[in-house]
């Protein structure tokens, strides 16, 4: 049975929660790449892998602020 008094959840993590969707999905289309695409496209897919990191990226620095406001 679910907990009545739960938190609610914050709305910088639903904005999360849709990061890291989209993040899934490209790596997916990376990761779909056969060998001749990879070839044919390396700029597309190393261009693609640069992006997916800077989103990591930006996702980590989102949660670490969402962190440190929370402890404050």
């Amino acid at each position: 049975m679910a907990k009545n008094n739960q938190a609610p959840v914050a709305f910088d993590m639903l904005d999360i929660g849709d990061e890291l969707y989209v993040i899934d999905a490209m790596l997916t289309t990376v990761n779909n790449f056969n060998n001749f695409e990879r070839a044919e496209y390396k700029v597309t897919h190393g261009g693609m892998l640069m992006i997916i990191a800077a989103r990591i990226t930006q996702l980590k620095n989102s949660v670490d602020k969402f962190n440190n406001s929370k402890t404050e």
